[in-house]
C-alpha cells in the first residue's frame, strides 16, 4: 500500500511542487510591475493562497515523518507481552515496520518537508531574480 501510494502522489506532487515554483515566481513579478491597485490586491491574494497551499502540503509531510518515527516507541510502550502469540507477532511486525518512516515523496525533487518549502521558496525567488534582471536590462 505504501509503494502504490508512492507511485501515484509523487508524479502529482511533483508537478504541483514545479507549478508552484513558476506561479510564485510569475506573480510576484507581476506584483512588482505597474499595476493597478485592484489587480494588485488579486495577485497578493493569490500569491499568499499559493504559499499557504504548498505550506500546508510540506508541514502535513513533516507531520508525517514525524509521527511515522514516533509509532514504533508508543506501540511498545503497550503491555503487548502479555497478550497471546499472534498478538505479539502482530505487534512485533508493526514495530520493524516503523522503523523506516513514512514519507511523502516528490519525485526528483525529495521528501516533503518543511525543507522542501524553504527549497521552493528559494528557486521561486532565483527566478523571479532572474526575470527582474531580463526585465529591467
Amino acid at each position: 500500500l505504501s509503494k502504490r501510494a508512492h507511485e501515484v502522489f509523487s508524479i502529482q506532487i511533483l508537478v504541483n511542487f514545479l507549478s508552484s515554483i513558476f506561479i510564485l515566481c510569475f506573480v510576484s513579478f507581476q506584483v512588482t510591475v505597474n499595476v493597478p491597485p485592484v489587480e494588485l490586491f488579486k495577485y497578493i491574494l493569490f500569491l499568499l493562497f499559493e504559499i499557504i497551499q504548498i505550506g500546508t502540503i510540506c508541514f502535513l509531510g513533516e507531520q508525517l515523518q514525524i509521527y511515522s518515527k514516533n509509532i514504533g516507541a508508543k506501540i511498545f510502550e503497550q503491555e503487548w507481552w502479555e497478550e497471546d502469540l499472534s498478538y505479539q507477532k502482530k505487534i512485533l511486525f508493526m514495530i520493524a515496520r516503523s522503523q523506516k518512516p513514512a514519507v511523502l515523496v516528490a519525485r526528483g525533487f525529495g521528501s516533503v518537508s518543511l525543507q522542501s518549502f524553504s527549497d521552493i521558496m528559494a528557486k521561486s525567488y532565483q527566478f523571479f531574480v532572474c526575470l527582474r534582471y531580463v526585465y529591467n536590462k
